[in-house]
């Protein structure tokens, strides 16, 4: 790992789009812990070598997470009252940028609001994607390493 890695990216991938773009990052050398909420889920991206899992129970009111465990967030869409829960619990843990990537029109206001930063349609080519995640890294170097 190289040395400007620092804490987790935590990843939301229910479709193929957002598994693609977990491979890259595991390919590339990035820590990433993976969102499940099933243990179908988890055994797919155990598939991908994903050793750090965060399984919520949606229906919970708090996140088991600590404040700055988790730097950034990448919720791929699939179900909007899902992220919309997701953006309500990791707000105020996450020390970083909270992405929603959507394939349909969603309600960008509504994400907006509950404390995304960035929408992204998923347009984009996941290297793309990939490539826009690591610019924004490498400013962000210096901090402390990942852990589990």
């Amino acid at each position: 790992m190289n040395s400007f890695h620092s804490k987790l990216t935590l990843v939301y991938a229910p479709n193929e789009y957002g598994r693609q773009f977990v491979k890259l990052l595991l390919y590339k050398g990035w820590p990433v812990a993976a969102l499940v909420s099933s243990g179908r889920q988890r055994r797919i991206h155990e598939g991908f070598g994903i050793s750090c899992f965060i399984k919520l129970d949606t229906k919970d009111q708090d996140c088991s997470l600590k404040g700055g465990q988790i730097h950034d967030v990448y919720l791929f869409d699939n179900s909007v009252p899902l992220v919309c829960r997701y953006l309500k619990l990791f707000r105020p843990l996450v020390s970083g940028r909270i992405i929603v990537v959507t394939q349909n029109n969603s309600i960008p206001g509504l994400y907006r609001h509950l404390g995304a930063d960035q929408l992204l349609h998923a347009s984009l080519q996941p290297e793309e994607l990939v490539s826009e995640f690591e610019e924004n890294r490498l400013e962000k170097n210096g901090e402390e390493d990942a852990s589990c």
